[in-house]
């Protein structure tokens, strides 16, 4: 439901003691701009495992997941500092242009510096793609996982769009992104109990049973 476009703004000036990222496209950006030696350098902590694995695979020696959402991530963040002890503690911040989750408010509400550094940015897709149009059009699909509210507003425009009709069964992360639908498909939306892959996992063996 997106295109991600990478870009070339320079990193913020000033040091930092951790970096922060909620994306696995976060960890492809930042790649592209770091080289083995930096991976090294600083710990990285992520909001989920399925970014950690991708981090470890690129290189970063020090990953720690979260386990969660955003939120939970601060709240990681904040605890380190804690424990370290570090009245300054800050935290770079690759990210996508434009952020769902304000991190760096979040984390200044605990005295944390952030930096952001938009490294990516994610554009709508114009259109399905025809292999999905085509299976979409056959109900070849037995169901959808939505990820976040916005691809799950950008699915249901291009459906309406597009007149092609949904699968029965819609899975999404978080409540939010089922109430981010039009009635028609929140409806049938059910969400993970908690914003993590492993919830999402034992979501999806719910729906298959």
């Amino acid at each position: 439901m997106l295109e991600r476009h990478f870009l070339d703004l320079p990193q913020p000036s000033g040091s930092f003691d951790n970096v922060a990222v909620t994306s696995r496209n976060a960890v492809d950006a930042l790649v592209r701009r770091w080289p083995e030696q930096a991976r090294l350098a600083h710990p990285l902590f992520t909001v989920g495992d399925a970014t950690a694995a991708a981090a470890e695979e690129a290189g970063f020696a020090r990953v720690h997941s979260c386990k969660g959402d955003g939120h939970d991530l601060v709240q990681t963040l904040a605890n380190h500092a804690r424990k370290n002890a570090s009245a300054t503690s800050t935290v770079l911040y690759p990210c996508v242009l434009r952020p769902a989750f304000d991190l760096k408010s979040a984390l200044e509400e605990h005295g944390i510096t952030c930096l952001p550094w938009p490294l990516y940015a994610m554009e709508d897709a114009t259109a399905f793609a025809p292999q999905v149009a085509d299976m979409l059009r056959t109900s070849a699909f037995d169901g959808v996982l939505l990820y976040s509210a916005r691809t799950a507003r950008r699915f249901a425009q291009l459906l309406k769009a597009e007149k092609l009709r949904a699968p029965s069964q819609i899975f999404a992360l978080s409540q939010a992104i089922c109430e981010a639908l039009p009635d028609e498909l929140g409806s049938h939306c059910i969400h993970a109990q908690q914003p993590n892959e492993q919830a999402l996992r034992l979501l999806l063996l719910q729906g298959n049973h």
